[in-house]
């Protein structure tokens, strides 16, 4: 029969303190995310704005104001893009915790 050695108390008191590195580095990354998605939905608040106002604009076929409308749509476009950038780099955060 094998007896299993006790692990040192300092041994746990560096693992303690690694974890505890780890979960800070990890919150503030999780922070960053989270400001970023706030940026992006005001932006995106903005956006759809401007989006009722040119919504007004669309029963004339002028070509100017289909290229500002083309343009509130693209930027629309991009901020999604980011915002699945950032929702994937939370679900890599959460397979590392889960690790």
């Amino acid at each position: 029969m094998r007896f299993k050695r006790r692990k040192k108390p300092v041994k746990l008191a560096n693992r303690l303190k690694r974890h505890e590195i780890q979960l800070r580095i990890i919150a503030r990354e999780v922070e960053k995310i989270q400001g970023d998605i706030f940026f992006v939905a005001e932006n995106i608040n903005v956006f759809l704005d401007r989006i009722d106002e040119y919504r007004q604009f669309l029963d004339t076929r002028s070509r100017e104001r289909m290229d500002i409308v083309r343009e509130v749509f693209a930027n629309v476009n991009d901020s999604l893009d980011y915002i699945s950038v950032l929702i994937t780099r939370v679900k890599d955060l959460e397979l590392f915790l889960v690790k």
